[in-house]
């Protein structure tokens, strides 16, 4: 009986182990005086990566590390540690992905040049992403890593991306994202986005994360750029099902006028759609860019395969780029598309004029402003 009970005594001890050492791993909650974290590493997702957490007090990583484990295949990742609850930084290292803009497999991290992310405070159980845009808000925050210096909610605005360490990216493929949330959808085509900046460059991950640093007041145009150039039908590397689409105003400005809203109807060709509910398009499908400032706002509703789209800025736009549409293409859409066409009665609006007791419209004459999706 004795040996007995010492056998099954044992294979609790084993049982516990396994739930609570450091690289443990599940989904649930974690238990009275545990902290866990899980996450994705991600450019694209990174397999068989090095994962380690640290503390962080008085804005100082502090080593040896609480917590370390591996990434599985889809870039996930779950520690936990006994005793600590408060900020942490996670850093990822080694492992192998495959570039979304080359298609070559086997990029890895190097170890002299992790992906880290700050999360500022970590209790119970907590998501965290590790992913370049993560990296670029550490080192925003320089040597100082305390939670009012970490520039993860500025990065998130910069690039459009809800929230860079709760959401999670996905595999930039068009089977995943079906199953996005929208947060998701626009976190991976972001990602995707930042890929095609390092082709462009061709350069690394990691000095292309500083280039981003040294010019943040451009960044978020160069993301945009990048991504117009991916995101067509006619990349073969392009598997995420999304096209992208720009939306111009066109023709020249007197009297120093700005453009002040933007009303029109766009028809989607066969085969394109957008994500609609009944409080509009989905974020993430539609976003001010180019001329765009701070201050625009943009909102959409879908009808039918018609896109009406209302553009505001109180400060006023430049003619030029003011939005950039990411469509999902389906695989049965006919090669080639059809044309984005933008219907007759769109209205280009300036500023409001006494003289005439209304706004001016700026796609009428004596203006000649009109609007373009090349």
């Amino acid at each position: 009986m004795k040996l007995k009970n010492l056998i099954i005594y044992s294979g609790l001890i084993l049982v516990v182990l396994a739930l609570f050492g450091c690289g443990g791993g599940g989904g649930s909650d974690a238990p009275s005086g545990i902290t866990k974290i899980t996450g994705v590493a991600s450019v694209a997702p990174i397999s068989g990566g090095t994962v380690e957490v640290f503390k962080i007090e008085n804005g100082v990583k502090v080593t040896p590390a609480i917590a370390s484990g591996t990434t599985g295949a889809d870039g996930a990742y779950s520690l936990s540690w006994q005793s600590y609850s408060g900020p942490v930084l996670v850093e990822v290292s080694g492992g192998r992905y495959t570039d979304p803009a080359t298609d070559i497999p086997n990029a890895t991290i190097p170890a002299a040049a992790p992906l880290r992310a700050v999360v500022p405070n970590v209790s119970g159980t907590v998501t965290a992403a590790v992913t370049p845009f993560t990296e670029l808000a550490v080192q925003l925050a320089g040597a100082n890593l305390t939670t009012a210096a970490i520039k993860n909610e500025d990065v998130a605005i910069m690039f459009n991306v809800d929230d860079i360490i709760k959401t999670q990216p996905l595999a930039p493929t068009a089977n995943a994202l079906t199953a996005a949330t929208p947060a998701q959808r626009s976190y991976t085509l972001a990602l995707t986005a930042f890929s095609q900046i390092v082709k462009d460059r061709s350069d690394t991950v990691a000095n292309t994360i500083t280039s981003l640093k040294s010019n943040t007041a451009t960044a978020a145009a160069t993301l945009q750029n990048a991504a117009a150039t991916f995101f067509t039908r006619a990349n073969s590397n392009n598997t995420t099902g999304v096209i992208v689409k720009k939306l111009f105003t066109t023709g020249s400005l007197q009297d120093s006028r700005k453009i002040l809203g933007i009303q029109a109807e766009i028809n989607l060709p066969n085969g394109v759609s957008v994500k609609n509910d009944i409080n509009g398009v989905l974020s993430g499908y539609l976003q001010p860019s180019g001329s765009a400032t701070a201050s625009s706002i943009i909102s959409a509703n879908l009808n039918g395969s018609k896109l009406i789209i209302i553009f505001a800025d109180i400060t006023g736009i430049a003619v030029g780029e003011f939005a950039t549409l990411y469509c999902d293409v389906s695989s049965t859409a006919p090669v080639p598309l059809g044309v984005f066409s933008i219907n007759p009665g769109f209205k280009i609006e300036g500023e409001f004029d006494s003289s005439i007791g209304s706004v001016v419209q700026l796609s009428a004459a004596p203006y000649d402003l009109s609007l373009t999706i090349p």
